[in-house]
């Protein structure tokens, strides 16, 4: 698996997804994230198109359920929110 080349090629141990919805959804869905880091901005545009953070797509991943639970949020300019999450086991 690539991840498992990471570490024994490179010595990486942590890394941050940052890919799309459909990325993101698979790498929580195959259970490869063990936090969820977002930003939260006091801005909104009402756009129907807007991208989210995880989409599963066929033959990718699929729809499940997978439960999150606050570790912290932080205030920070302007009203800003960095939340984190980790991911709860099934």
């Amino acid at each position: 698996m690539m991840l498992d080349k990471f570490y024994n090629l490179f010595h990486i141990k942590r890394m941050m997804v940052g890919g799309g919805g459909t990325i993101n959804w698979s790498f929580v869905q195959n259970g490869l994230v063990d936090e969820v880091s977002v930003i939260l901005a006091p801005i909104a545009n009402g756009d129907p198109e807007a991208h989210r953070f995880f989409v599963a797509k066929e033959p990718y991943s699929s729809i499940k359920e997978i439960a999150f639970k606050l570790k912290s949020v932080e205030e920070l300019d302007y009203g800003t929110l960095w939340i984190r999450y980790s991911v709860r086991e099934n």
